[in-house]
């Protein structure tokens, strides 16, 4: 199974609130990636081919190795277009 593929089912099982359709698809942007200012690592397009507003600036073999994941508004998005960003919960002590 692809990295992708993986990402997709564990997005969809841990956050059911995204509401991904089955035959969604990750999209690499081959941008460099990690820190909030950067470009996004990749984004999601429905089994349809519109956008869902819905990537990360965090690799996807990161995101799948992280202990959980999150989403949150992405803050460097327009309020008139709004994008949800995948992150990793920050570790409390």
């Amino acid at each position: 199974m692809r990295t992708s593929d993986r990402l997709v089912a564990r997005l969809r099982a841990e956050l059911p609130e995204l509401n991904i359709p089955e035959g969604t698809t990750l999209h690499r942007t081959y941008a460099e990636a990690h820190t909030d200012k950067a470009p996004l690592s990749w984004f999601a397009l429905a089994p349809d081919g519109p956008d869902l507003r819905l990537g990360s600036r965090i690799p996807m073999g990161v995101l799948l190795q992280a202990h959980a994941l999150t989403a949150e508004p992405d803050p460097l998005m327009p309020d008139h277009d709004p994008h949800t960003c995948i992150t990793v919960p920050a570790p409390t002590n």
